[in-house]
């Protein structure tokens, strides 16, 4: 495994939080939630046998089987003929657009961050928050990028990365320090902050300025700046983030390339979630 796949990997494992305890009450059915399970058992997994889904589970092998034999009747898991490993089906991907062309943030986003990419040259996202993490739901690449085409949904988390420090720092304090409090504090590379208190004197930064940046925090070479994104009340829903690659950069020449045109775009996009009556 290269540094840049043990990564990944980390980064992977990162965003897989522990089960959620789900309220029992005379509406809620337990054999879906326990579905849901096994589908989520393989976010960043590519492939799974059996043992390691009734592992990562916990259910039986016995109920694992019986789940994912049905999933894989559904549409939604297919078995490799040869390895028998379980993998994700392509109609996951039909709900994925469902909520894609649902979500009006997506929608309202769209231009602004296409005409970032296209001003910029380099990559743009739009994140919302997920527990103490953010999930990319817009994501706008470039030719040059090392990383390729990184795919909708990537869940990071807030603590370490541009978008969601710029989330994190335009949050009421206590919802701030809460999520925090949460959060596992994990080096992802030998940049990544760590201690509260530099994670908390970047935030202040970022509330004085306007946006955040992480500087390979997540990624080495990686260098980002993100700002929020407002509703019509000025509660904070999503953030947006610029990605700059390459040991040409520093933090300061990215601040000072790109943050006018971050903070603009981000203007841009809470005139126009303010503007739509979608939004409550």
């Amino acid at each position: 495994m290269t540094n840049s796949d043990g990564l990944s990997h980390r980064l992977k494992n990162a965003q897989q939080p522990a089960q959620e305890s789900k309220p029992r009450d005379a509406l809620f059915v337990g054999s879906v939630e326990k579905a849901f399970m096994v589908l989520e058992a393989f976010r960043g997994h590519s492939a799974l046998s059996l043992s390691e889904v009734a592992i990562t589970t916990g259910l039986g092998k016995s109920a694992a089987q019986r789940f994912c034999h049905t999933l894989v009747e559904l549409g939604y898991l297919k078995r490799d003929p040869r390895s028998r490993q379980l993998k994700p089906a392509v109609r996951l991907l039909e709900l994925g657009f469902s909520y894609s062309i649902s979500e009006p943030i997506i929608s309202a986003a769209a231009p602004f961050l296409l005409r970032a990419r296209e001003k910029s040259n380099k990559a743009v996202n739009l994140a919302l928050p997920r527990g103490t993490d953010v999930v990319y739901v817009m994501r706008q690449t470039y030719e040059d990028s090392p990383y390729g085409n990184p795919p909708v949904g990537g869940r990071v988390p807030m603590f370490c990365t541009a978008s969601g420090r710029a989330y994190l720092a335009a949050l009421p304090r206590e919802e701030c320090d809460a999520i925090l409090a949460q959060s596992p504090l994990q080096p992802f590379t030998p940049h990544t902050l760590t201690e509260l208190e530099d994670i908390q004197a970047s935030l202040e930064v970022a509330r004085q300025r306007g946006f955040a940046s992480a500087d390979q925090e997540c990624i080495v070479g990686e260098r980002t700046i993100g700002a929020p994104i407002y509703d019509r009340f000025g509660r904070v829903i999503a953030s947006m983030n610029i990605c700059v690659y390459g040991n040409d950069w520093t933090m300061a020449k990215v601040d000072k390339t790109y943050g006018d045109l971050l903070l603009h775009t981000a203007r841009q996009i809470t005139e126009a979630v303010s503007n739509n009556p979608n939004f409550s």
